[in-house]
């Protein structure tokens, strides 16, 4: 099979000859074989000639080399447009004039992309290497503190990527979500890095793959032109102000960035701007302490743990690099956090769990949590820990408080997670292994109604009376007598208005508001849920001739349903029922949870195949998930998909049968050492 097409799209502005030659040559040395070169020559003003006929001699050494010029050129933002609308490539990966790229970047970056179509984008990490400096030792960009991938909310938090150079996209994304914006005076990657994790997944290669070039000369690079910088953040903000102001941590970013171009400002020729960015500073620490902090002691390429300076052997190999564009280097081995240890003692389960809430909510937070208990003040122990804790958590620590919380809420030894035998040890080890942005949609009850759509069609959709952002959006004029409010995130946020007359507002803002602001997933890490913007859905109620409802939630392993759990005898305020379970053929089993057992057999629905039909079509794509489906007066009804059933916490009946289930689910363990 051939290897597809790459585009390599090298921009320069005012360069020597000599620096192009040594971005060109590190392309014309990479390992991977299918390569068209896109030269773009930026070059304007009353030295423009003199540079662009260096250029056109470069080019008239090499080839293989496509010249290419911008017409009225506007930056490197024009000139990166200009090489994706001539691309010819499926993948299309920018280096800038300055800087290199290691031989077998393309090669690990196109990997990437070929090993999973849903990658919108591929990254990496790099060295950072000081100009002009004798003696200066390579720096590792990220090391230790490298994301494996970015999503749209840790990018709205902070640019976890970087430069173009270390970008490989897929051609098609550009046709989604646009060229980069011109009307940036810098940051346009970064930018450009929010549109596309707002729409597919990127992924990270945690191996330096490429060499950023540092001028020591301020103001060389546009890096360092702090009025451009501070314009921009201002203007990327403007466009993304929704989202950001709903996220602290991304409100902290946008004020320390203003804070830091101010200082800039005031130490280059504005002295009169440290007033202000002490005023931003104090602001940014106020807004989260601890992210102030961890600004200042986590930098990339500063203290950032023991791949922060390139070894003495990568060094001699990064510049064998730049001698000969030809020696393969391979990065500082970052691991990925210790295991977890086997030999410690066991404490409590009451001395663990007061532990796990003190350190997550302070002595303080434990006081007023455990009057809120007993019932002396009105208190919500959910949000405050979102607000002091989960909010600022760093996505590389969700596996270790994945395990401390299983432990305290699941009673089990986390040590589970990695060799999973129930079926609660299997949702747990799903949350760490089996992450895609097609979960992320199927997880969002709005977003999810096209992929039902094109799956099995629309007929199935309960009706949608009207989708918001805000409670103060509502038309409740518009809304009949009789409607179900739920929110597109989690589980248990729904409300049954079975007579709007009788809704009590000031309740039901308080209830939406919270739904709103408060991110649901983080207790128990169902991350699946995090990045989905928060809305508000209005629904037609449903039920049958008997005011009953049925809901069939057939559980699905690798598209095929397993077991039917039947929910019915709802009580519309409490939302308690009754479940049982029937195996695919309808024979009852002995299994419960959560909920009271039906002790009586129920009928077998008449369209059970077809409900078990359209379970299989839509389970398809996915390791394990739970269809939800209606059955009311014989047609069937779409409800949800769940991939994490109460949080694998719950409490089997029997305990056994939470083996049995497990057991169901066949999971990618691979081969294990025998204990």
């Amino acid at each position: 099979m051939d290897k597809p097409l790459i585009s390599c799209v090298i921009t320069t502005y005012r360069r020597e000859k000599e620096v192009v030659e040594r971005a060109l040559k590190s392309v014309l040395c990479q390992t991977y074989p299918n390569l068209e070169i896109l030269l773009i020559d930026d070059n304007r003003g009353e030295d423009g000639p003199y540079y662009s006929g260096l250029l056109q001699d470069l080019a008239s050494q090499y080839p293989s080399v496509r010249l290419l010029s911008t017409e009225g050129g506007n930056g490197a933002q024009k000139a990166r447009n200009t090489g994706i609308r001539n691309a010819g490539g499926k993948y299309i990966a920018f280096l800038d004039d300055d800087d290199e790229w290691v031989p077998e970047k393309l090669f690990l970056q196109s990997q990437c992309l070929e090993e999973d179509s849903g990658i919108g984008m591929c990254y990496c990490d790099g060295y950072r290497l000081w100009d002009g400096l004798a003696n200066a030792k390579p720096e590792v960009i990220w090391g230790d503190k490298f994301h494996k991938r970015a999503t749209y909310r840790q990018l709205l938090r902070g640019d976890i990527i970087g430069t173009t150079s270390q970008a490989m996209i897929r051609k098609t994304v550009f046709d989604r979500v646009g060229l980069f914006d011109e009307t940036l005076p810098a940051r346009q990657d970064y930018e450009m890095w929010i549109r596309i994790a707002r729409k597919y997944p990127v992924r990270g290669i945690p191996k330096c793959l490429y060499i950023y070039h540092k001028c020591h000369d301020p103001g060389h690079q546009i890096s360092e032109n702090w009025e451009k910088c501070l314009a921009a953040h201002k203007l990327v903000y403007e466009k993304y102000k929704k989202d950001i102001d709903r996220d602290s941590a991304a409100k902290f970013n946008v004020i320390f960035h203003y804070a830091h171009y101010n200082r800039m400002g005031a130490g280059a020729s504005c002295p009169w701007l440290y007033g202000k960015a002490l005023f931003q500073y104090m602001s940014a620490l106020l807004q989260s302490p601890s992210l102030f902090l961890e600004q200042w002691r986590v930098r990339p390429g500063r203290n950032a743990g023991k791949a922060g300076t390139a070894s003495k052997a990568e060094t001699n190999s990064l510049r064998q690099v730049q001698r000969d564009n030809m020696t393969e280097v391979s990065s500082p081995g970052t691991g990925s956090g210790a295991a977890l240890s086997t030999g410690r003692k066991k404490r409590s389960l009451v001395s663990r769990t007061i532990t796990y809430y003190l350190r997550r909510i302070g002595p303080v937070g434990f006081l007023l949590a455990f009057l809120h208990k007993i019932g002396l003040m009105e208190f919500d122990l959910s949000k405050y820990l979102y607000n002091h804790y989960y909010r600022d958590l760093p996505e590389e620590e969700y596996p270790r408080e994945l395990r401390i919380w299983y432990e305290i809420k699941g009673g089990r030894d986390s040590r589970f997670i990695e060799r999973p035998e129930t079926f609660n040890d299997k949702v747990q080890w799903l949350k760490l292994h089996d992450r895609s942005h097609e979960k992320e949609i199927c997880s969002d009850k709005y977003r999810v109604r096209e992929y039902v759509k094109d799956k099995v069609g629309e007929d199935i959709l309960i009706p949608l009376l009207g989708v918001w952002d805000r409670y103060e959006e509502i038309d409740f004029a518009s809304l009949p007598s009789r409607f179900v409010l739920k929110s597109n995130t989690g589980s248990g946020r729904n409300i049954i208005v079975q007579d709007k007359q009788k809704l009590n507002f000031k309740k039901l803002k308080k209830d939406l508001d919270s739904w709103v602001d408060y991110p649901f997933g983080y207790f128990g890490m169902e991350v699946q849920y995090l990045d989905i913007p928060r809305k508000i859905l209005a629904e037609k109620f449903m039920a049958e001739k008997d005011g009953n409802l049925h809901d069939f939630k057939i559980h699905c392993c690798k598209g095929r349903p397993l077991i039917i759990q039947v929910v019915g005898d709802r009580d519309w305020k409490t939302h308690l029922a009754r479940n049982a379970f029937y195996t695919v053929d309808w024979k009852k089993t002995e299994i419960s949870y959560t909920n009271p057992r039906y002790e009586e057999e129920m009928k077998r629905p008449d369209n059970l195949d077809e409900l078990l039909a359209i379970a299989e079509k839509l389970a398809e794509p996915f390791l394990y998930v739970r269809v939800d489906l209606y059955d009311i007066e014989g047609k069937i009804y779409f409800g949800e998909l769940t991939f994490t059933p109460t949080n694998g916490i719950d409490r089997w009946d029997p305990p056994e049968a939470n083996e049995k289930m497990g057991e169901m689910i066949e999971l990618p363990l691979g081969k294990r050492r025998k204990r």
